[in-house]
């Protein structure tokens, strides 16, 4: 077996983030679990609305990273040496939307809004 780790700054831990069988996979194998995983009616991806995006700490070459993830009524960040918190809290879909563009860089226009699951809208969790 593999494991792919990575380290998000000098003085962070490693973590591990995928594992690998060493075993023979087909390309129809792949896409076959990617499809169920990304559009499966329970999968995530159908569920919520997710974003994530990652950044340096500082201009240094070495800096720490940091990550802003958007997942359910939150915003948080992670990663490198400094504690995990709580950005922003989502109340409805205007905050939503609004966190997509100025946290993320991912606009959206009133149609692909519109098109947002009834499941997948904050008002649902």
């Amino acid at each position: 077996n593999w494991t792919l780790e990575i380290q998000e700054g000098s003085q962070s831990p490693w973590r591990t983030l995928f594992k690998f069988k060493v075993e023979e996979y087909f390309l129809d194998d792949i896409q076959a679990a990617s499809y169920y995983f990304a559009k499966g009616f329970n999968g995530i991806f159908r569920q919520y609305v997710i974003a994530s995006k990652r950044f340096p700490v500082s201009e240094e070459p070495d800096a720490d990273l940091r990550r802003l993830i958007m997942f359910r009524g939150q915003v948080t960040e992670k990663g490198g040496s400094q504690p995990d918190k709580v950005v922003l809290e989502l109340k409805d879909e205007e905050d939503r939307v609004r966190a997509l563009n100025e946290l993320f860089g991912i606009e959206r226009n009133d149609d692909e809004i519109r098109h947002v699951r009834k499941e997948a809208r904050l008002e649902s969790y």
